[in-house]
């Protein structure tokens, strides 16, 4: 595959009746929104209790331009199955869906696009009458080849179930056969139905022949698969569809994560923000945050405490010498030095230096070693009072009172 293809959008179809009445395609252009452009196919991916993609959903739409608020007014819409779907044991909620681009000016054809599509997609619904094979038979490739192109946004199952069909037509496929009778097998030229108690009867009999030891392991495999499957379709209690379909404001906030959690990972991977100013910042869940870097592999440059881990090894160095010129609060020196607050306080408190900044404050007190002792010596001699001699030179007066004290002891 050639580059430019791999980086090309996906193209769009345009689905029309000609002058005789035929049903044709083409590649969709600007232009055909004069011709009354009225229905896009969309597809709503079905999430398990585990919130898995595991089935979806195909409908049409007069909304064009936002697909997104399609699935938000579904959320609403008490009468619409894809609220809550159960089959084959298994109850599956909605999520968040995307265009087909394939387009149309027609209800009647929108009805056919709609039913073909849940066909060939194997989507969850009702059963659709399949007669939109036949009529969109002259148009069943063109029509595969270009959900083949969307495969990176469908769900695994959808593209695994669109292959299983093959290069032929679908009206003579297998699938369209147990599709319309309900059975939910496998086509019989390839599988056969075989009881588990034969199963086990073989695996008895085999199992001292050292040379079927593959083959035994292999029907093990095959019942430990269908022991899990059985034990899934068996639900337990029945969930509410309010915890499992999403309220408008819930889908309003999914949608602010995806679109902000990119932004976040770039801010926390650059180091221009920590994961908790990241989070903040852009009004994400931290722990979500945390799990998608996981994920991603993007280490924050950040300690914890929010302080860089990027630092110099003469860093704490100069940032004790700045910080002991008492001009700088401790918290302002270690940021712009990129070293912990915590280990630069501690090394200032054993070097018997306190600083007398606080964060966004200028110095309340100035006073030196002499200006302390003088004030203590003038006190003792009952020059001045310990109040007086506070304020005289600019000390604190508990910190004056405190010194004071100490020496008497």
């Amino acid at each position: 595959m050639s580059l430019s293809k791999v980086l090309s959008p996906p193209r769009k179809l345009y689905v029309f009746f000609n002058t005789e009445g035929d049903i044709k395609i083409k590649e969709y252009k600007e232009k055909h929104c004069k011709e009354g452009i009225t229905q896009v196919m969309y597809f709503t991916p079905l999430v398990d209790s585990e919130f898995d993609m595991v089935a979806t959903t195909v409908g049409r739409t007069n909304i064009i331009d936002d697909i997104a608020k399609v699935g938000r007014q579904r959320a609403l819409i008490e009468f619409c199955s894809a609220r809550r779907v159960k089959k084959f044991g298994i109850v599956y909620g909605p999520v968040l869906g995307d265009s087909l681009l394939i387009y149309t000016n027609n209800d009647e054809i929108a009805d056919l696009l709609k039913w073909w599509c849940r066909i060939f997609m194997g989507a969850i619904d009702s059963m659709e009458p399949s007669e939109c094979i036949s009529k969109l038979a002259h148009l069943e490739k063109e029509l595969k080849d270009h959900l083949f192109q969307l495969v990176d946004i469908l769900p695994s199952c959808t593209v695994c179930y669109m292959r299983s069909w093959g290069d032929g037509p679908l009206i003579e496929h297998w699938n369209l056969f147990a599709r319309e009778l309900q059975i939910h097998q496998p086509n019989p030229k390839e599988f056969v139905s075989v009881p588990t108690a034969t199963i086990n009867n073989i695996i008895e009999a085999l199992k001292f022949n050292p040379d079927a030891k593959n083959l035994v392991d292999e029907l093990h495999n095959h019942l430990d698969t269908a022991a899990a499957l059985l034990s899934r379709a068996k639900l337990q209690q029945h969930p509410d569809p309010k915890n499992f379909w999403l309220t408008e404001e819930k889908m309003a906030e999914i949608a602010h994560r995806e679109k902000n959690l990119p932004l976040a990972l770039k801010k926390v991977d650059e180091g221009s923000e920590s994961v908790l100013g990241a989070a903040r910042t852009l009004q994400l869940n931290r722990q979500t945050l945390k799990i998608k870097m996981k994920q991603a592999g993007v280490k924050s440059q950040f300690k914890s405490g929010g302080q860089l881990k990027t630092g110099k090894p003469d860093s704490l160095d100069d940032a004790f010498e700045l910080a002991s010129t008492r001009v700088v609060g401790v918290a302002d020196v270690a940021r712009s030095k990129g070293v912990k607050r915590t280990t630069l306080a501690m090394r200032m408190s054993r070097a018997g230096i306190r600083s007398s900044v606080s964060v966004g404050r200028q110095p309340s007190y100035t006073y030196s070693q002499e200006d302390m002792d003088e004030a203590i010596r003038m006190c003792e001699a009952g020059e001045m009072a310990p109040k007086e001699a506070a304020s005289h030179f600019s000390i604190p007066s508990g910190t004056l009172g405190s010194r004071m004290f100490r020496f008497v002891e």
